[in-house]
């Protein structure tokens, strides 16, 4: 199975930038993960949000960090851990949205890209 995971920079990239659309229900409106990470970092007030927010955040630099040509065993360890990371801030964020927001249905379809992307890295031959 380890062989079947891909170093290819495209879809990386690509899964990098499906973490980006990932949105929550916030208010009366929804908001993607970005504006909810800078609004977090900046403000001290919102405690529900800081577990997603460096889950997120640290599986996005992984992903990042994967770009950088280094080892492919290093490369598959980068973008195997931003999945992973990345994947509990969204169960994170869906766990919020049940519990006290009842606005997990955002989070839920628009992670689904990400998810998709994840399964076509995981199979890729």
């Amino acid at each position: 199975m380890n062989s079947m995971i891909l170093s290819n920079s495209k879809l990386s990239f690509w899964i990098l930038l499906s973490t980006f659309i990932v949105s929550i229900g916030a208010g009366h409106g929804v908001a993607p993960i970005v504006i909810i990470q800078f609004w977090t970092f900046t403000n001290t007030g919102s405690d529900i949000w800081i577990l997603s927010t460096i889950l997120f955040s640290s599986g996005q630099l992984a992903l990042v960090l994967s770009f950088i040509r280094t080892t492919e065993m290093l490369k598959k360890l980068f973008v195997i851990s931003g999945i992973i990371i990345t994947m509990a801030g969204i169960g994170s964020l869906i766990n919020i949205g049940l519990k006290d927001y009842n606005s997990a249905i955002p989070t839920f379809f628009t992670s689904v890209p990400f998810a998709l992307l994840v399964l076509k890295q995981l199979f890729y031959k």
